[in-house]
């Protein structure tokens, strides 16, 4: 009778066990569209004004949630090369920027990691380079493009402003 009772009392809660939290939703992948250029004047990032071109975009994020359907962090992957120029010369340069990225939404921030190699451009520092290793930003901003403060960065860091003078 025992014997019975447990058989009986495993077939109902082996299938618990092994359930999935109903309210939990599934993350979703989805295309990260981005602008066919950027265009920065002269002294924003270097001293002469600066256009970055997206040559090819094949970049996706998963987006994980939480029970209350809020996003809590994207995963940021695919191909991602961006031309460089200068446009008082011409003088341009092609980067391979394909990550990958981590994105974790913080309340009304994001903090983004960006591993493998990511172009890192931020006006307020005058700064433009590609970093092979780990960047992370935080702030409030959106996916993509990152234009947020860096608050560590490690790695090989290779700046552009000189290779495109």
């Amino acid at each position: 009778m025992r014997r019975v009772a447990a058989v009986v009392i495993l077939s109902i809660l082996m299938p618990l066990a092994f359930a999935a939290p109903a309210a939990a939703a599934k993350p979703t992948r989805e295309f990260l569209p981005a602008p066919e250029f950027v265009e920065f004047a002269a002294g924003e990032l270097c001293d002469f004004p600066v256009r970055i071109n997206v040559l090819i975009n094949q970049e996706y994020g998963t987006t994980f949630f939480d029970e209350a359907g809020q996003p809590t962090r994207t995963i940021v992957s695919g191909r991602l090369i961006l031309g460089l120029v200068n446009l008082y010369t011409s003088k341009s340069v092609v980067v391979n920027a394909s990550g990958p990225g981590l994105v974790v939404y913080e309340g009304d921030n994001i903090r983004v990691t960006l591993r493998g190699r990511s172009l890192i451009f931020l006006p307020s520092d005058h700064i433009l380079y590609l970093n092979t290793g780990q960047v992370v930003e935080f702030g409030n901003g959106t996916i993509q493009p990152v234009v947020l403060p860096v608050i560590s960065r490690i790695g090989r860091r290779v700046d552009y402003c000189p290779i495109l003078a």
